[in-house]
């Protein structure tokens, strides 16, 4: 089950510590300032990622996440993860390795194109 792109997943799960400072700033505003309005929907969105990061969990441990492939844009199996590195097997470009951090997102280890056709000796 393709959700969307792996750098989108990315680049929406480095929002969430600053969303999550905003909305405790929020917090300490007076009640009736205009301001402390925000803290809801900003919470919202922050319960949203926290959710969809759950199911994701939930398909990853059933070898069933897919993400859409850095290279090719393909839908690719999620194979691993852990907190830096992502394992995807792409059914065009092959496995590959991605490193994340809290603001870059590199492939370690670029595949060759899968053969087409194998060769019959």
């Amino acid at each position: 089950m393709k959700l969307f792109p792996l750098r989108t997943w990315h680049r929406l799960c480095s929002l969430t510590p600053l969303l999550a400072v905003a909305i405790v700033g929020l917090w300490f505003l007076p009640a009736t300032s205009r301001w402390q309005l925000l803290a809801l929907p900003l919470g919202g969105v922050l319960v949203s990622i926290a959710l969809l990061g759950a199911w994701q969990g939930w398909l990853l441990a059933r070898r069933r996440l897919e993400f859409g492939c850095p290279q090719c844009r393909k839908n690719a199996l999620v194979t691993a993860a852990d907190k830096k590195r992502w394992h995807l097997d792409c059914p065009e470009c092959g496995p590959l390795t991605i490193h994340t951090g809290w603001r870059s997102l590199r492939i370690a280890s670029y595949a060759k194109k899968r053969p087409r056709h194998r060769s019959k000796k």
